[in-house]
């Protein structure tokens, strides 16, 4: 008689595939108790909205006096640069009537000059253009703050920026009701730039 090896070594692959099989079974009724628990929690149908951010922003009151400021700051920055040249421009005015000595001195001063003005041009850029990032910022959280408030309120489950959207059905635009919540209590400065 021929003694036959026990069988977990003849299937060794059975132990494997029972404990697959109950471990997809677990898997499973997590799944179903999760998504049973999801609908729980968000009854209703799905709602979807989106927005047109560059009419919000545009249409944004805050966005107007952001610009006016950022306009100002550069008005400023440009009248402190235009000083500058002009203190060079008077200098290198009076290079002619300098001896070589002098002369050479206040060419150096003009050049020192010229480098500083460069200088200031390339900061002011930078911080006017760090400023506007910041300010661009302020605005889009506001945007974001009032569409999770109008969300709440109207049972949206998503709002999507429409830009990113490949199609948009009209009926779904929360745009305005975004700008009228932004601009409550400043209807009369607002300009509609459409």
């Amino acid at each position: 008689r021929v003694r036959r090896p026990p069988r977990s070594t003849l299937f060794p692959y059975t132990t494997l595939f029972r404990s697959m099989t109950i471990l997809i079974g677990f898997s499973l009724i997590a799944a179903l108790i999760s998504n049973a628990s999801a609908e729980e929690a968000t009854p209703g149908p799905t709602k979807f909205g989106w927005v047109d951010l560059k009419k919000v922003m545009t249409e944004y009151y805050k966005t107007e006096e952001m610009l006016q400021q950022f306009e100002n700051e550069k008005k400023a920055k440009e009248a402190e640069v235009t000083k500058l040249v002009e203190e060079i421009e008077k200098m290198d005015a009076g290079l002619l009537l300098l001896n070589t000595k002098a002369r050479a001195e206040q060419e150096e001063k003009i050049l020192k000059s010229k480098m500083a003005v460069n200088t200031l041009i390339q900061e002011s850029e930078q911080e006017l253009g760090k400023q506007s990032m910041l300010k661009q910022d302020k605005l889009l959280k506001d945007i974001i703050a009032v569409s999770d408030k109008l969300a709440a309120r109207e049972g949206y489950t998503f709002i999507f920026r429409g830009e990113v959207l490949l199609y948009k059905d009209p009926a779904l635009d929360c745009s305005d009701q975004i700008i009228a919540i932004l601009n409550k209590g400043h209807e009369g400065g607002v300009s509609s730039k459409r």
